[in-house]
């Protein structure tokens, strides 16, 4: 089977999990994008069309604002890209063509129309509220595109209910969790002394739906009553303003000892890194822009394939990736009382209940989020669509059995 994968940009290097999908669904995938970046995720087992640049850039911040508008053009407000990609294809069409992120299939719905091929579209996250309420000229678009693809992959029953409120046609919903490469992470039992740190790791963007602030302040109330514990955030810079205020609290309550702020980690040091922590906190949020997870964060996914248990909320469909109670705990969103609590109970537990925390950490990301298994959902769907031309009528929930969703 041939697929098409249709970006606006391959890849960013926050998006490994879109990678390792990648490397377990068919062989040899077919890779379009108008922008290609130099790093790990550029695969020779995989085949690049000729994007609109000659050259892959050394990495996206490389990517001149000049140069971002120049391409948008060519894709977005005249068809040049979508006309450069069926002189490619014509003669060799794919199977089907599979677009990530909802704007990217749009864009891209009258290529797929052209080849005669059906076009999946991969909702993640941004694209479920934040661009609709920002530009509300993106609710007529998905309606059109609801209408005009074969299919929608979502990672969460939070993601089909989205889309079926905003009109999507239930059948045409298919969840795709993502998952993590388990057989290469390796595996440390959690089970701190009470007379060492405890290591809370929090490696998010720099956003508000990541919920830093929030760290912070039950970190902070945490720490009077266990003053033993360090606060470690890792992550790219996204909103400069949000930075400067988490280093203000810092300055201010003078915290500069229990908390540090470290540069973005690398993919390929990732699960190294991870082994230096014993809690991993996760106080995900709806953003006021309407931004959020889409689904979970899958450094959850990574932390817990460690051996880490979580302190996270109960934000889109985080619950069903932490298990309360057994690999994490879970709070309201913005509640800072529970999530203070939550890391109290951590840095106060006995090392046995610990440990079980860390082993149904690991079991539940083996059980349930390996990426092996991801992709061969992945090409189960796939097959589906090129053969029967369309899904069942039923949606498959995050446990893989079939039900109609409310």
């Amino acid at each position: 089977m041939r697929v098409l994968h249709l970006f606006d940009r391959y890849l960013n290097h926050t998006m490994n999990w879109a990678y390792t999908l990648l490397r377990h669904g068919p062989p040899k995938p077919l890779i379009a994008a108008p922008l290609l970046v130099q790093n790990e995720f550029l695969n020779p087992d995989f085949e690049f069309l000729p994007p609109l640049w000659p050259r892959p850039f050394a990495t996206e911040w490389h990517i001149k604002a000049w140069q971002q508008a120049l391409a948008s053009l060519a894709w977005k407000r005249l068809p040049i890209y979508q006309q450069h990609l069926y002189q490619h294809l014509k003669k060799q069409p794919p199977d089907l063509l599979h677009a990530h992120f909802a704007p990217t299939g749009w864009y891209f719905a009258g290529l797929a129309k052209k080849l005669r091929r059906p076009l999946l579209v991969s909702f993640y996250g941004y694209d479920y509220a934040q661009l609709p309420t920002l530009r509300p000229v993106w609710k007529q678009r998905y309606r059109e595109l609801f209408q005009q693809a074969a299919g929608f992959f979502v990672i969460g029953d939070y993601g089909a209910e989205q889309l079926q409120k905003m009109g999507c046609p239930p059948e045409k919903i298919r969840i795709l969790p993502l998952g993590v490469e388990t057989s290469d992470i390796p595996f440390r039992e959690r089970k701190p002394h009470a007379t060492a740190p405890l290591r809370i790791l929090q490696a998010a963007t720099i956003t508000p739906k990541k919920g830093q602030m929030d760290s912070l302040i039950a970190f902070h109330r945490a720490l009077r009553q266990a003053p033993n514990m360090q606060l470690t955030f890792t992550g790219e810079v996204v909103d400069a303003d949000l930075y400067a205020r988490l280093q203000n609290y810092v300055r201010h309550h003078q915290l500069e000892e229990q908390v540090q702020f470290l540069d973005f980690t690398p993919f390929g040091k990732f699960h190294h890194f991870l082994q230096a922590f014993d809690l991993f906190l996760q106080p995900s949020r709806h953003a006021p822009d309407g931004d959020c997870e889409g689904d979970a964060p899958i450094a959850l996914l990574d932390a817990q394939a460690t051996g880490m248990p979580v302190v996270s909320t109960r934000h889109c469909s985080i619950p069903s990736r932490v298990k309360h109670n057994q690999s994490g705990l879970l709070c309201p969103e913005g509640n800072t009382e529970c999530l203070s609590q939550a890391l109290l109970r951590f840095r106060q537990m006995n090392e046995t209940e610990y440990a079980s925390f860390s082993h149904n950490a690991r079991r539940l990301i083996e059980e349930h989020f390996d990426s092996r298994q991801c992709g061969a959902l992945l090409k189960k769907h796939y097959l589906e669509l090129v053969t029967d031309g369309s899904f069942n009528s039923s949606v498959t929930s995050i446990t893989g059995s079939n039900m109609p969703l409310k």
